[in-house]
């Protein structure tokens, strides 16, 4: 399940996600370590997925490889987003 410090609406979104059979599958095979390969995952999905395996797996190192700079950059600016902080509002 995601971690308090994965924004709220993305917790739901994993949440239901994460109790996919398909992706139970994927965690269990996380959860024994080693490499993972997703040849089917579309580019686009990649930081999605990166981001439900670091809030299933919070302790654990994630290393995402792709080809080239121009998608490394987008998988790393899509990543941000999916794991980024609920702002924090002051209080009136």
């Amino acid at each position: 399940m995601a971690d308090k410090t994965t924004p709220l609406a993305n917790r739901s979104l994993f949440a239901r996600v994460s109790a996919a059979p398909a992706f139970e599958a994927l965690a269990s095979d996380v959860e024994k370590g080693g490499l993972l390969p997703c040849p089917g995952v579309a580019t686009a999905a990649l930081p999605f997925l990166a981001g439900l395996l670091h809030a299933r797996f919070p302790n654990r190192p994630l290393l995402v490889v792709v080809e080239g700079l121009k998608i490394q950059e987008s998988v790393h600016q899509d990543l941000q987003t999916w794991l980024a902080r609920e702002p924090i509002t002051p209080e009136a």
